[in-house]
């Protein structure tokens, strides 16, 4: 991505001063060398949060709800953090109920 992009310095303009920064530390490898180049563990992304939900399960196996707030979940639910306003629209449902 640094090569495609000529990402290897960024410069920065503030208060009429210039400065560069390099994107990479001294001694950072550029590859995958070293990787893990296993297969994509099956259903992990399934497991992944990308849900908002007004309650959740305490260990004591209870609901617990927090009027105005959410938290995420891999459960489907009608709100998506990828979508905009998503948390707002959560919370502002859990508040009125």
């Amino acid at each position: 991505m640094k090569t495609l992009f000529k990402l290897d310095a960024v410069s920065v303009t503030e208060n009429g001063k210039a400065a560069v920064f390099n994107t990479i530390r001294p001694n950072e490898k550029d590859g995958c060398e070293g990787a893990d180049k296993g297969d994509f563990p099956k259903g992990v992304f399934g497991k992944f949060p990308i849900y908002l939900t007004p309650t959740y399960k305490g260990l004591d196996g209870k609901d617990v709800n927090i009027k105005g707030k959410c938290f995420a979940t891999p459960t489907p639910t009608e709100f998506v953090v990828y979508e905009a306003d998503a948390y707002r629209k959560c919370a502002w449902k859990n508040k009125e109920e």
